[in-house]
Order: structure tokens, then sequence, then C-alpha cells
């Protein structure tokens, strides 16, 4: 469905769009940020550069566009529990950062972030992304006592998300089900038992 104000969008334009943004963030993975052309995009994706120019004027543009798609789809779990929440939310990110080419995505755009203000842009809304469905699955979990009211959510998800992150990204290790288990159990068991403490 369209609005008054908006044409309808061709499927051919809108196909050929979608061809050119993921060559585009293949040819990130593949190449890193910095070594990626529209000539090397044309050839990847088959669209002409005169049809690639015609939607996006710059390479810039085009590239965040790219890794604008390919880091959105982040979804909060509800599955009134906080633990079965945790495991899919964790399992979804583990899936991400253990897929070869969005790892390579992830790591560019921390490289770059660091440069270009418009990747870091991007790149803090894919973490903003992932804070939030972490923070409300355990907000959730405080809201039905699985977990003592004082603690810390937005805390709690950096010490969460952090471990993953490095496993996946930095030691290259394996993250199936009984890491991602493990860990999150470790978690909730140090943050129940921090939160307990006398003086906390």
């Amino acid at each position: 469905m369209t609005s008054k104000n908006s044409a309808p969008v061709d499927p051919r334009i809108e196909r050929t769009r979608q061809v050119v943004l993921a060559a585009a963030a293949e040819l990130v993975a593949e190449l890193g940020y910095s070594d990626v052309t529209i000539e090397a995009i044309g050839e990847r994706s088959g669209v002409a550069r005169s049809t690639i120019y015609r939607h996006w004027k710059q390479l810039p543009e085009l590239i965040l566009d790219a890794l604008s798609a390919a880091i959105e789809g982040a979804e909060p779990p509800d599955t009134g529990a906080l633990r079965d929440d945790l495991v899919a939310f964790i399992g979804e990110f583990a899936g991400l950062l253990t897929s070869p080419q969005f790892r390579q995505i992830a790591i560019a755009l921390v490289v770059e972030s660091h440069r270009d203000p418009d990747i870091a842009e991007l790149h803090g809304r894919f973490l903003r992304a992932r804070q939030e469905c972490a923070v409300a699955a355990i907000e959730r979990g405080i809201e039905r006592g699985e977990l003592p009211a004082t603690v810390d959510p937005a805390a709690m998800t950096v010490d969460l998300v952090a471990p993953v992150f490095f496993r996946a990204v930095v030691l290259r290790a394996p993250l199936d089900g009984t890491f991602i288990e493990e860990h999150i159990d470790r978690w909730l068991e140090i943050h129940r038992r921090n939160a307990e403490a006398p003086g906390s």
C-alpha cells in the first residue's frame, strides 16, 4: 500500500536496488569499507554504473544504505521467561556474528566508526537496537520478580553482550547453544548475587 503522496514503487526498480545493496554488502565484507568501488559493485551485481548512479549519487551513500540494510532486524523476544528471552536474543545475535559476511561487516563498522561520523551513527544505531531488545527483556524479568529491582538493565546488557561479541569477532570461537545457555546462566547468577549482596 502507498500513501496518497507517494507513487507506487516499480518492483523492477526495487529488485535492482536490492541486488545492488546485496552486492555492496558482500564487497564490504570481502574487501573492507575503503576498497569498495562503484565499478566493483556494478560488476558483482550485474547492474550498469549509470543505473547505480541514478539511485545513489555518491558511493558513501550507497555503502551506508547497504550496511543499514544488512544490520536491521532486531526484534525483542517475549517468551514469558527471562532466561528464554535472553537465549532467544543472544541466539539471534550469535547467528549474525557467526555469519562470515556479517562478522566482516561488524568489523568494518567498528573500524570505520572511528573515522566516519555517518558510519559511527550507523554503528550506534545497530548497538542501540540490540541493547533495547535486551533491556526490554530484563525489565520484564524484573517485573516478574526473576531479578531484584535493584539491578541496572543497561549495565547488565553490556555484561551480557560484550563477551559474545569478543568470542565471535576477536577469538573467532564457536557460539553454539551450549555456550549461549551457560553464558546466560552464569550471567544471571552473578547479577542475582550482586544485587542481593549486603550493601548493594
